[in-house]
């Protein structure tokens, strides 16, 4: 769960214990940062209150730059105020004291009849028709979706996952990720929380904040298909649910990671399903090619203990990278560069050796859940997941499906004109399906041991 100071587009946005959080004056990194509504930082002038100085600033109106941090102090109110003192008259200052005194008066009288107010609403329980003591405890959860199927993603992409829209027309809606959007209010001016687990006794829940000045919070990367249970509380006062996800692909929206997610999930030719969990596919974690996918050590551990990883199938060459590399998934991940090849690379002699490496290694059960990747998540881990689902059983055209998923993190990446090629090499394989001929190919090109792939369908494969 992240809290710190994250570069999200054009922003810089702080969260509190996974939520944007209104921080006011923050210190990050020596620099001085003014945290607004939803998390993020000003830009431009803004004025700031000693309320939300958090002692860090006095009051006054000061210039953010375009990367938020403090660049001059534009005004200051204390200052201001000594420079401009002035000379009163003796009847000036009578004339003064006369109407502070009674200005101070009305003030005490207003206070009196707000106060006596508040007690007579406390007494008779009224407040714009509610009753006051729910309004101090209520939380009040209203869901978006019907609580027995919610969607974790957007419509379009729902239609794609279920073969009724083309990935040309779900990219024109731009983003897939939804997440579960709770929508509540909260009487009474105090913060709540929320828990949210797949156990009905709430262990190993995650929790987050309900703040009472929004009304919305959005939840990432919950599972498809799946069962969950809550818990709202405000004060002393619970309310208790649970939904369930909608039955889609598992993507992941995590800060540092392009083109994740689980391969999990597809039902295959012989009514098996491939498990969730096991195999999840992305792109680089360490930013050595593409600096912006790069996973802070405190994320890649969360993100390493959330699956258990126990090996980092790294499809990159080792010789673009100088020294010994240790995975960022932690020193209890093993990790291994395969160099693997692209494409119609696979078809080649000079690569059977590194295939079958790699095809041995996934029928190693010790070696899951892992992490499958290359630089992009796109390529190489594209051929493998490819051939990987060919001997799992999963239909031809949920094959394909799957590789194009990719285009939703680079568009660039929406032609499968590629992968038609590496589905048509195997036209000269014996086998009625792609599957078979896939397998044949493995088999009798490759070398991979039947004994191997039986071992892959163990791992990878239920009823």
């Amino acid at each position: 769960m992240k809290s710190g100071i994250f570069k999200e587009e054009e922003n810089l946005v702080y969260y509190k214990d996974g939520v944007p959080f209104h921080a006011g004056a923050i210190k990050h990194e020596g620099n001085i940062y003014y945290i607004g509504k939803d998390g993020v930082a000003v830009k431009g002038v803004h004025v700031v209150h000693r309320s939300m100085a958090n002692g860090l600033l006095s009051g006054g109106t000061y210039i953010f730059g375009d990367d938020g941090r403090l660049i001059e102090k534009q005004y200051s109110a204390k200052k201001r105020k000594s420079k401009e003192k002035t000379t009163l008259s003796k009847k000036s200052k009578k004339k003064f004291a006369f109407y502070a005194k009674t200005i101070g008066i009305i003030a005490i009288v207003l206070s009196l009849f707000m106060l006596l107010a508040s007690l007579a609403d406390a007494f008779f329980g009224v407040y714009n028709g509610e009753e006051s003591e729910e309004l101090k405890k209520v939380v009040e959860i209203s869901f978006e979706e019907p609580k027995d199927e919610v969607s974790i993603y957007s419509t379009y992409f729902v239609d794609y996952c279920n073969g009724k829209r083309t990935l040309e027309e779900v990219l024109q809606y731009g983003s897939p990720f939804v997440g579960y959007k709770f929508k509540y209010s909260i009487l009474g001016g105090i913060d709540g929380s929320l828990l949210i687990s797949e156990n009905e006794d709430m262990k190993n829940a995650s929790t987050f904040v309900l703040k009472n000045v929004n009304t919305e919070i959005t939840v990432d990367n919950l599972k498809p298909d799946t069962v969950y249970h809550y818990v709202a509380s405000v004060g002393e006062t619970e309310q208790k649910g649970s939904f369930k996800t909608a039955k889609t692909n598992r993507l992941f929206h995590i800060d540092g990671i392009s083109n994740c997610r689980d391969i999990g999930g597809y039902e295959t030719i012989n009514g098996e399903t491939v498990k969730s969990g096991l195999v999840i596919r992305g792109g680089e974690i360490d930013g050595l090619v593409v600096s912006s996918f790069f996973l802070k050590r405190e994320d890649a551990e969360a993100f390493a203990s959330e699956f258990g990883f126990v090996y980092d199938f790294d499809l990159r060459g080792a010789s673009v990278f100088g020294g010994n590399y240790r995975s960022r998934l932690g020193q209890n991940v093993g990790h291994k560069f395969y160099e693997f090849p692209y494409y119609g690379g696979i078809f080649s002699e000079a690569n059977k050796y590194i295939i079958k490496r790699v095809f041995t290694d996934l029928a190693n059960p010790n070696n899951y859940p892992m992490y499958l990747h290359c630089t992009y998540g796109a390529d190489r881990t594209g051929v493998v997941v490819f051939l990987l689902q060919g001997i799992l059983g999963v239909p031809e055209e949920k094959m394909m499906s799957e590789y194009r998923l990719t285009a939703f993190a680079n568009a660039s990446f929406r032609n499968n004109t590629e992968i038609e090629i590496v589905a048509s090499g195997f036209d000269g394989y014996e086998g009625e399906t792609i599957n078979e001929r896939i397998e044949n190919y493995l088999i009798d090109y490759v070398g991979v041991q039947e004994e191997e792939i039986e071992s892959i369908r163990n791992i990878l494969l239920e009823k």
